[in-house]
C-alpha cells in the first residue's frame, strides 16, 4: 500500500479494478485465499510498471540522463584508449 501511495496511485481504486480478475486481486489483496509470500514480488513488480505509464516524464526523463551519461563514459573511453594506442606507437 506504500508504495502505491509513493508513486501517486490510489490503492484501493487499484485494487477494485483487478478484483474481477481472480489471479491479481489474489495478487493484490493480502488476505485473499490464493495469496502466498511469493505474490508481494509480483505486485510490486505490476504497480511498478502501472507507474511507469502513469509517470511517463520522470521515466524519460531519467532515460535521457542515462543515455547522456553513457554517452559522456563511452567518450571518455575512447579517448583514453586513442591516448594509449598513440603512446605504444609512438614509443616505437
Amino acid at each position: 500500500m506504500s508504495y502505491t501511495e509513493d508513486v501517486g496511485l490510489d490503492f484501493n481504486t487499484y485494487k477494485e479494478v483487478h478484483k474481477t480478475n481472480k489471479y491479481l486481486y489474489s495478487v493484490i489483496e493480502p488476505d485473499s485465499e490464493n495469496n502466498n509470500s511469493s505474490n508481494a514480488q509480483g505486485m510490486f513488480w505490476e504497480l511498478h510498471r502501472l507507474s511507469n505509464g502513469t509517470r511517463k516524464i520522470s521515466f524519460y526523463t531519467c532515460l535521457v540522463f542515462y543515455i547522456f551519461g553513457f554517452m559522456c563514459i563511452g567518450w571518455v573511453f575512447i579517448e583514453n584508449f586513442i591516448w594509449v594506442l598513440c603512446t605504444l606507437y609512438a614509443g616505437t
